[in-house]
């Protein structure tokens, strides 16, 4: 029962957000299980930002076990604020926590992107920068706050195509990304699709000593 009324609820924010569904070149974006703004990966967050006045909704599955559903708002290009609820079906708890990020630094040649944020009871801190070749960038960061002591995170991605291909006739073919991490705890990897500035979808797994196979959806408005 807490699942559903927690899909109920995600579900009714994703409705808000039906848009029109433009195709072109586009970035793959995704979110982390709680929400924050990353790339292909399970749960490291970046230090990226959207557009201001961009509206996120989304939900995440892991192992029909645990949900998460979330909303966020860019109020600038600098600055996000959004609200997180986490489902658990083994304990039966629906904490709802708050999402926040502040990008303090764009990237800039040598220089990371640089972001401070919140995930629920967590704040965290982190560094996003291009690799060599325009498509591979790395995330390194802390996390502190909850039941946990400050740890350490970090992850890669690569985008595999840059744009988002029609075809007659067919479905499009959508941006893909793939990325790995560690999140403090448990090693993860996933793959995103991107169709169009809208719609994401992404799969991965986390390693918590066995398996968790994690899913998401992610519905943007156009700013």
């Amino acid at each position: 029962m807490v699942i559903r009324k927690s899909a109920v609820w995600a579900m009714g924010m994703l409705a808000l957000l039906v848009a029109p569904w433009p195709w072109g070149p586009q970035a793959a974006r995704a979110e982390t299980l709680a929400g924050s703004r990353t790339t292909a990966m399970v749960n490291v967050p970046t230090a990226d930002t959207g557009p201001a006045g961009q509206f996120t909704a989304g939900l995440n599955v892991v192992t029909g076990q645990q949900l998460f559903s979330f909303l966020r708002y860019q109020l600038t290009d600098a600055l996000e604020l959004g609200l997180t609820l986490a489902s658990d079906a083994s304990t039966g708890e629906t904490p709802l926590g708050l999402l926040a990020r502040w990008r303090l630094l764009e990237e800039d040649g040598p220089v990371p992107a640089v972001a401070v944020g919140i995930e629920g009871e967590r704040g965290y801190l982190v560094a996003s920068h291009r690799l060599p070749g325009p498509l591979l960038r790395v995330h390194a960061g802390v996390r502190s706050g909850g039941r946990e002591r400050l740890s350490a995170f970090a992850g890669l991605d690569a985008v595999l195509n840059p744009v988002t291909v029609t075809r007659p006739r067919g479905l499009p073919r959508p941006v893909m990304a793939v990325g790995i991490d560690y999140d403090g705890t448990s090693l993860g990897g996933g793959v995103n699709f991107q169709f169009g500035p809208n719609l994401a979808l992404g799969i991965g797994v986390r390693d918590r000593g066995s398996l968790d196979v994690v899913a998401g959806i992610s519905i943007r408005s156009l700013p």
